[in-house]
């Protein structure tokens, strides 16, 4: 939202946002983008619904763009956005039709585009408007585990995703060093031409700086704090086992409440179907979801610490959103979560549940030690705002587009 934001109000470039309709796209109004934002903020529904869209921006002469995961929840209410501006035909006419792009403009996609049908036409549209194309690489998390990720993730990796995806960008932004690192390997062992690679670091500045309620079950409890979509790769299972093996050790008494708030994802029913059929697991986890942000930052501010096992990560917000909040976090040392949390954070193998059984006791007890971290964190940890990451974005498209220019002007001319 803070991204497409700052696109609204760049004025060093001609902003112009486009949907994916079909196999096409058309182009969005930049004030239906601003008053879908402002559904968003105040959470009204969205009205005239006759499309799904993809958000897209375009910069005549300079960038069109995807503001991706950044925004994620503008996408989900774009998606919902019906209207479509006067002079352009709906999805289903001719793709002539339905191409708002213009000659030179750039194209800039940094949304989870994988299900776009619109994807093929790339590389002809590139060649027909002299497109320039940034696009963006969040992990490679379907292709390196894809026991870990959505059957329609993997679905699209293992159709060429990513080789088409780099083969017509000129430039692709990673999250992190490590998904620099994993998409490098992955072309050079499938034999694709290397684009331009550029790291931005996402956003960690909070969206919400008041404090909410906190739910009754919480009021007078103890509590460590989890925050993530609940499925497979997130791993709230070591959690559960590591708090297993502590009630087994007769230290029951001394365990917090858990927390796990996010939606339901998938693989997750032997995980649930384990919690309730155990009454002392049942007794210590609550599940909360759909939560203001005014409610996720009371269970931050109100929490011991929190933690984050996840599997792989190509970046790692929620431990971002857990500094920012001044929390201490037990997180994992796998992919990306070492940048994410620097030496704020203690690192554990996401399968030893054994060491985060030991280290989850640790820091429940040595209740100095953790107001000591959460003081280090106040003291050094600064978020990357919204505004910078956007800023960086759309300053290195711009480096990429000049040096490409420059690549192709005679010698002699400029």
């Amino acid at each position: 939202m803070e991204c497409a934001r700052y696109a609204l109000q760049s004025s060093d470039h001609a902003i112009r946002f486009c949907a994916v309709a079909g196999d096409g796209w058309i182009e969005i109004a930049g004030d239906e983008v601003e008053c879908r934002i402002d559904d968003i903020v105040s959470r009204r529904p969205a009205t005239d619904v006759e499309h799904s869209h993809h958000a897209t921006t375009v910069w005549p002469g300079r960038v069109g763009a995807a503001i991706g995961k950044a925004v994620q929840r503008l996408r989900s209410g774009l998606r919902q956005v019906g209207r479509v501006p006067t002079g352009l035909n709906r999805a289903g006419d001719t793709k002539q039709d339905i191409v708002p792009f213009r000659q030179g403009d750039t194209y800039l996609s940094i949304g989870l585009d994988w299900d776009d049908k619109c994807q093929g036409r790339i590389d002809a549209l590139k060649s027909q408007y002299g497109l320039h194309i940034a696009r963006m690489c969040y992990d490679l998390i379907p292709i390196k585990f894809p026991h870990l990720a959505h059957p329609s993730a993997v679905r699209a990796m293992s159709e060429g995703y990513l080789e088409k995806l780099c083969i017509s960008a000129d430039v692709v932004f990673c999250i992190s060093n490590r998904t620099r690192s994993d998409l490098a390997a992955h072309l050079e062992s499938n034999g694709v031409a290397m684009p331009r690679l550029e790291v931005v670091e996402l956003g960690g500045e909070l969206i919400s700086k008041r404090n909410g309620s906190l739910p009754e079950a919480l009021l007078d409890a103890t509590f460590i704090l989890y925050v993530s979509t609940i499925e497979r790769r997130k791993n709230h299972a070591v959690i559960i086992k590591a708090y297993r093996d502590l009630i087994d050790r007769n230290l029951s008494a001394a365990l917090p409440q858990l927390v796990f708030v996010g939606m339901r994802g998938w693989g997750v029913s032997d995980l649930m179907h384990d919690i309730g059929n155990d009454p002392q697991m049942a007794e210590r986890v609550l599940f909360l979801s759909d939560l203001e942000d005014d409610a996720l930052a009371a269970l931050y501010n109100a929490c011991l610490f929190t933690v984050f096992p996840s599997h792989y990560e190509g970046w790692g917000l929620g431990i971002s959103e857990s500094l920012a909040h001044g929390k201490f976090c037990i997180a994992s040392n796998a992919g990306a979560l070492t940048e994410a949390g620097k030496d704020l954070v203690d690192y554990v193998d996401p399968l030893d549940w054994q060491q985060w059984s030991n280290l989850l006791l640790h820091h429940i007890q040595d209740r100095n030690g953790l107001e000591q971290r959460q003081r280090d964190i106040s003291a050094r940890y600064r978020p990357m705002p919204w505004s910078e990451c956007a800023r960086q974005i759309f300053s290195l498209t711009d480096d990429a587009r000049s040096a490409i220019s420059a690549k192709h002007t005679p010698t002699g001319r400029t």
